[in-house]
């Protein structure tokens, strides 16, 4: 399970989307619609990261550090439309890893998930 990536998405067809590419890369994952129903799971579910869709859950910076919270070092993946997210700029500086844009592309996907990886890797050592 350590290898699982928690997906927050409102979206049911982003949701589907977005589990359909991790699948594809070899990534198992977990969603949840909710952001306080992906809370209770990141202090119990060994993962590698969280992916969360900014355009179907509206978080600011301090939603960011309270899913964290429970687990230092979680890493964070945000995907959207926009460009722009001037409510997440404490988040942006310290808790989220990237945002990538959407469509999301399988390729990019891939290389931040070999990145977390590495990075989880060395954080271990």
């Amino acid at each position: 399970m350590e290898n699982t990536i928690l997906i927050l998405c409102a979206d049911a067809r982003e949701t589907r989307n977005l589990q359909s590419l991790l699948k594809g890369l070899g990534a198992p994952s977990l969603a949840f619609s909710k952001k306080e129903k992906m809370a209770e799971a990141i202090g119990r579910t060994p993962c590698l990261a969280a992916l969360i869709d900014l355009d179907s859950v509206p978080l600011r910076s301090r939603h960011i550090k309270q899913l964290v919270s429970p687990s230092p070092g979680l890493m964070i993946l945000c995907v959207s439309r926009s460009r722009y997210h001037p409510e997440l700029a404490d988040a942006i500086s310290t808790d989220i890893h990237a945002c990538i844009a959407k469509p999301v592309n399988p390729e990019e996907l891939r290389f931040w998930l070999k990145s977390l990886r590495e990075k989880k890797g060395e954080d271990q050592k």
